[in-house]
């Protein structure tokens, strides 16, 4: 039979005892309380923080898991550490947006306010809608879309399969 730290709890008849979690800090039924951080895991636990020991060394030496002896470190306000070895991080290529009026010269005639907007003109938007001289584009919009083919590539980004942050 396995050592039970607490009491011994029957899940099922046909299961083995098992350890078993308790709102409060000791058992009802035993009136018995073990906590997992002696005194003595905590001076090791700090000693081998002190000497730049990484957590899950510091885990294994006290029979724990990495997050557990991080936590009880941050209870105890040893003072966090940088990363020893940091990932370098990837940064995908992405596409500088260009500003909108950079993008294509849109002749006067085919500028359209919000009013001459219909479902077959291109509804992308040039400029701040707060200050004068804000419009659309107003060119032939693609197949069921609203927004031309040159503005189309602009507005959605293609899908490759993976996260784009």
């Amino acid at each position: 039979m396995p050592t039970v730290l607490c009491c011994a709890f029957w899940l099922r008849a046909r299961y083995e005892p098992t350890r078993h979690r308790h709102s409060m800090r000791s058992c009802r039924a035993t009136g018995v309380h073990m906590s997992f951080w002696t005194g003595e895991r905590v001076e090791t636990l700090r000693k081998m923080h002190g000497q730049d020991a990484t957590f899950a060394t510091i885990g294994d030496a006290l029979g724990c898991t990495r997050n557990a002896a991080i936590g009880k470190a941050m209870r105890l306000g040893l003072p966090g550490r940088k990363s020893v070895n940091p990932k370098p991080r990837v940064r995908s290529r992405s596409r500088r947006r260009k500003n909108s009026a950079q993008l294509c010269d849109i002749p006067e005639s085919q500028r359209c306010t919000i009013m001459q907007l219909t479902a077959r003109t291109c509804r992308f938007p040039f400029g701040d809608p707060r200050k004068p001289g804000f419009f659309f584009c107003g060119a032939a919009t693609a197949l069921g879309s609203p927004y031309c083919r040159s503005h189309l590539h602009v507005a959605y980004e293609r899908w490759n399969g993976k996260c784009l942050r």
